[in-house]
């Protein structure tokens, strides 16, 4: 019996120790499976990650805790917890966990830091601080970073305006393979923004972001046909490219969609296609779509006139920041006023 007893002890003693490692990295793995970078260079090569859109704050944040319960140490658990808790608007705590990740060498957590202080969240706005995290990460090879930075320059933001200084940081995160950066060199070529304007360059670029995956770029693409830039107009292009956007979810696409419908370009003019479109947009958060949902209310497209709809619409493109919102509610309000 004793050697029996000391036997099962020994047995436990090995069992316990390997179960508790095996559930350590289950609870490991679904951090990430949940909330893993698709961007973070560091991570190991059979963790594939995934994009922000695809992070559900709900189930990510519980997850990363547990895995941080088990790894306390660990800077990509650090990390992964911290961008759920962004995404679940918990900045302070995404800020302390992003603040020591950082100093342990991640450097995507590097990165994050720095967008909490270009945006204020968390934290008071530091473009400074901002700046000088964005540099860190990119000197350590992130492409996002690099963008970011150059979008610092592009936008005058903390720094001087400079466009050749932001396209030299696209420039490095294109060639690393980043389509969004390649949309920002497209739209430097469109808007002659420190190049001499050239649609063909545009193009190309855009071409490639798109090719990648970028929404912005297919959104992007579909005024260089509906406008004839570079290339003669084709309006089923622009609505091919616009469809894709839309389809991956991006509310510019969606809404230039709704102008083709309602301006029937390409496609007969459809009222009800447009407004369903310019809905779509809207929820998104587009003030244009807001703005032109105004005016179908005002004018009665394919809906009765409804005055108090139309300026409730323009009053969210307004606050949206659209100057088209903007004077169409000065108007409107004009209009409103009892005449003397």
């Amino acid at each position: 019996m004793i050697r029996l007893s000391v036997g099962l002890v020994a047995l436990a003693l090995s069992y316990y120790p390997a179960h508790a490692q095996d559930d350590s990295a289950h609870t490991i793995a679904e951090c990430d499976r949940l909330a893993a970078s698709d961007l973070d260079i560091q991570k190991p090569a059979l963790v594939p990650g995934i994009p922000t859109t695809a992070v559900d704050a709900k189930t990510a944040v519980p997850a990363c805790e547990a895995a941080l319960a088990v790894a306390p140490d660990d800077r990509r658990i650090m990390f992964q917890l911290a961008r759920a808790y962004y995404l679940a608007k918990n900045y302070e705590k995404a800020h302390s966990l992003l603040v020591k990740a950082d100093a342990l060498g991640h450097l995507l957590a590097t990165n994050n830091l720095a967008a909490l202080y270009a945006d204020g969240n968390g934290v008071p706005a530091d473009l400074a601080e901002a700046r000088r995290l964005y540099e860190k990460a990119a000197a350590g090879g992130v492409a996002l970073a690099m963008r970011n930075l150059g979008d610092l320059y592009d936008r005058g933001r903390g720094v001087p305006q400079d466009f050749a200084q932001a396209k030299i940081c696209y420039e490095k995160a294109a060639a690393l393979g980043y389509p969004p950066a390649m949309a920002s060199l497209g739209f430097l070529y469109a808007e002659g923004h420190g190049v001499p304007a050239n649609f063909v360059e545009a193009r190309k670029w855009y071409e490639k972001a798109a090719a990648g995956g970028d929404t912005d770029a297919m959104a992007n693409l579909g005024p260089i046909y509906e406008n004839g830039r570079g290339v003669p107009v084709d309006y089923a292009v622009a609505r091919d490219w616009y469809q894709k956007g839309a389809a991956l979810g991006n509310f510019r696409a969606m809404n230039r969609l709704g102008v083709l419908f309602a301006l029937g370009k390409g496609v007969l003019l459809d009222y009800v296609e447009a407004r369903r479109w310019f809905e779509k947009a809207a929820a998104g958060g587009n003030p244009d779509a807001m703005a032109s949902l105004g005016t179908i209310y005002e004018e009665g497209l394919n809906v009765p006139i409804d005055r108090a709809v139309a300026h409730s619409w323009y009053q969210k493109a307004a606050a949206a920041g659209s100057k088209e919102g903007a004077d169409s509610l000065a108007r409107l309000d004009r209009s409103s006023r009892p005449q003397n």
